[in-house]
Parts: C-alpha cells; structure tokens; sequence
C-alpha cells in the first residue's frame, strides 16, 4: 500500500494489557513514512510490557519517528532487553532508541543492538541506546553496551542512554 505505516510490530497497538515472557525474532523493513514501530509493540497505550526480549531486525528506509528493539512508543517497560539492530537511513531520525523510542517509563533493562541512524537533512534528531526520547518518564537502571552511530545533522541528541529530556538513575 501506499499509505503512512502506524502502529508496526508484532502487536501494533495495544491499549490496557499485558504482555510478558515473551521472546521474538525477525525482521521488520520499511521503505515508506512509518510512526511507531517496535520488535514486539508498536504504541503501547497504558500497556505493561516485562520479561520480553527482541533480536528483531529493524530496517527503515524513509521518514520515520517513535522507533524502538521492544516498543515503538509509550508502555511501563520492566526487565526486558534488546539484541537486534535499528538502522534507519531517512530525512529525519526523530525518537529512536534500542529499548523505546518515545514516552516509557523503563526499569531494569538493557540494549546490545546496534543503533544507526543517517539523516540527509539538517533536521533535529533523539537517538540512543535505552529511549530515543522519553518525555520525562523515568529510566531506572538500565544500560547499553550496543554501538550508537549517527550521521546527519548538527542540533541533535545522539548517547549512549537517553536521547531527550528527563530523569535517569543508576
């Protein structure tokens, strides 16, 4: 189709539930205008997501934003750890990061995936290896030890940990 891809996972959107124990591998490529997407949730709404892990393969090739190895966007994160890549090549690379890309709280998780992203135009940027940008929900206890590359842009929020503004501890 030709349309803007929302909501791409395993589950795209889940509102109110529960997903746990879960483990998952595979692939995800996109070659068109995406919004939240993650290895195993899209946009988790109010959602729990714990013990899960991902070594899904994220390849995005066009605008994309809220990108993530365990969610795209939202959710309360608890013990969960990413191992597959994320490489997008786009205009712009907005919320990107192993574990979350946009708006999770996160506790007790780690990311070993690689991160890449390139951007072709001079546009801001939130990259890292936990929470692309997490819009003042709390990270808490976390780590990456997954390679963060960028390539684009000047005014951009490119780490190890957390891409934008709020709190971290541990």
């Amino acid at each position: 189709s030709d349309n803007d891809s929302k909501y791409i996972g395993l589950f795209g959107n889940v509102a109110g539930g529960e997903v746990k124990n879960l483990g998952i591998t595979g692939e995800i490529v996109l070659k068109k205008e995406s919004q939240s997407v993650g290895g195993v949730i899209g946009y988790a709404e109010s959602t729990s997501i714990s013990n899960c892990n991902s070594s899904v393969q994220i390849n995005i090739n066009g605008p994309v934003r809220n990108v993530g190895g365990i969610v795209g966007e939202g959710g309360e994160i608890y013990a969960c750890f990413n191992t597959g890549n994320i490489k997008v090549v786009s205009d712009t690379c907005i919320y990107v990061g192993g574990i979350s890309g946009y708006g999770a709280y996160i506790r007790n998780a780690y990311n070993s995936g690689e991160i890449y992203c390139e951007q072709k135009n001079n546009y801001w940027d939130n990259v890292s290896g936990i929470i692309g940008y997490h819009n003042g929900a709390p990270v808490i206890n976390c780590y990456n030890v997954g390679d963060v590359k960028y390539k684009g842009g000047e005014d951009n929020y490119v780490n190890s940990i957390c891409g934008g503004y709020g709190s971290i501890d541990n």
